[in-house]
């Protein structure tokens, strides 16, 4: 009956997403030729509905045949320009207007503006709908279904009306809210309490939340319920000690997932621990940093996205640096290409005196080689606090010796970084997220100069 008004509800809103489910469904069969002629047809159709929703879009076009280029030719989308938020943000007047004119029924999606202005970009219902069906696919990997209850374990500011229609989309998805900020002994019971009462198929939220609800469990003693087969996590990095908590304190191991407000779902774990892509919803790309864009490596993402046919968000910086693998060659019998890190944020690059710019990943590297054998640390945060000098924030179980960890590290980052980078370790009781709800690996906090510049 629940899944019943499920459908009825979706429907109502326009949003037919069992139909896209079943396609959905479908679709992660394909592979090689088949993905890549599926990737390009929709993609096509993209490219052509955008130019004619904005004149702006359809200027930056290389021909004004660019959507059949893509369609017959693999090697078109070389010359599609890049789009970084601002040139993006500029179409939605153009886009706007041209859905009121013609009274096309969209659903505006925003970003949550933690790197600066929040993006507002419009997507038709089956869009939305291809969306949603993609990540329910996924779910459906670890034996969730769509309408199974869940427990959401979120929070950020909302208007009433958002909390009103939070309230009904509870009822409707069949899930139950869990607070994630204000963590006190009182408050972790309470919610605990609520999270065993209600009996959860899944859990779904934010990776460091969820840690410490499973960590309250292990000190207390108190089992996972009795139904729950999976355990979501999303919006941070998650470590190997924080893998561990999740699965000893709920008796589930954890899959991650990695999306972006402008797109939807981007990767999902599999049942054999990859977070495959999911290319038939999207393409990715890898920019790297002498210009190049390839199809796999490391580097910062571009993403295109390919249900959505109101908003042309093709080529699209993303801000994250991350590494791409075409053919994963998974034991899970998927064939869609993997996502084997993810590196950190583009602004967060770590800028050395010199001007020039590192990029996170190659910090993660340099981090991760010097706490080799830390068994002890449960989660790090590099902070930038100059452009020659560097915090590493460590949450241990206990306090290895702070000068001779201070001094390895100072060599380390010397050695890779520049000659006269300084490196401070403070030993923390937990790393807080942003105001955002996210969790920063690597964090810029010195005002420092812009350089094309980067290593």
């Amino acid at each position: 009956m629940r899944k019943l008004i499920l459908n009825a509800a979706l429907r109502v809103r326009g949003l037919r997403v069992h139909t896209h489910l079943a396609r959905a469904k479908q679709n992660q069969n394909l592979q090689g030729p088949d993905l890549a002629d599926h990737q390009r047809q929709r993609l096509a159709h993209v490219v052509r509905a955008g130019a004619t929703h904005s004149d702006t879009y359809a200027r930056t076009l290389p021909s004004a045949t660019f959507a059949e280029d893509i369609e017959n030719d693999p090697a078109a989308l070389a010359s599609h320009p890049v789009l970084d938020k601002q040139r993006l943000a500029e179409l939605h007047p153009e886009i706007l207007a041209y859905t009121h004119a013609h009274r096309i029924a969209t659903i505006e999606k925003h970003t949550s503006g933690s790197t600066g202005r929040p993006l507002r970009i419009l997507k038709d219902r089956a869009g939305v709908a291809a969306e949603l069906a993609a990540t329910w696919r996924a779910y459906g990997w670890l034996g969730v279904r769509l309408g199974d209850r869940g427990v959401r374990v979120w929070g950020r500011a909302l208007s009433r009306q958002q909390q009103l229609m939070g309230r009904v989309k509870q009822a409707v998805f069949n899930t139950i809210p869990i607070n994630a900020f204000d963590v006190t002994e009182k408050t972790l019971a309470a919610r605990v309490r609520r999270i065993i009462h209600c009996n959860p198929r899944y859990m779904y939220g934010y990776t460091s939340a969820i840690v410490t609800l499973a960590r309250f469990m292990t000190q207390h003693g108190i089992s996972g319920p009795d139904n729950l087969i999976a355990i979501i996590t999303t919006a941070e990095p998650m470590s190997p000690q924080e893998r561990e908590a999740i699965t000893q304190g709920f008796g589930v191991a954890p899959s991650d997932e990695y999306g972006a407000s402008e797109v939807g779902s981007i990767a999902h774990e599999c049942t054999a621990g990859r977070r495959h892509i999911m290319a038939d919803h999207l393409l990715l790309e890898i920019l790297h940093e002498d210009g190049r864009i390839t199809p796999e490596g490391t580097g910062e993402l571009l993403v295109s996205d390919l249900t959505n046919t109101i908003t042309p968000v093709v080529r699209y910086r993303l801000g994250d640096f991350a590494t791409i693998q075409l053919q994963p060659h998974c034991s899970c019998g998927l064939a869609f290409p993997v996502i084997t890190d993810i590196h950190g944020r583009v602004e967060d690059a770590v800028v050395t005196p010199d001007d020039t710019r590192h990029h996170p990943a190659r910090v993660c590297y340099i981090v991760d080689e010097l706490l080799t054998g830390h068994v002890a640390v449960e989660k790090y945060q590099v902070v930038q606090t100059a452009t020659d000098a560097l915090e590493i924030h460590l949450v241990t179980t206990d306090s290895p010796a702070r000068t001779t960890l201070e001094q390895r590290a100072q060599d380390a980052f010397r050695r890779h970084l520049h000659p006269r980078m300084r490196v401070s370790v403070v030993f923390r009781d937990d790393i807080p997220r942003e105001s955002s709800g996210k969790y920063r690996l690597i964090k810029n906090s010195c005002q420092s100069p812009q350089s094309s510049r980067a290593s």
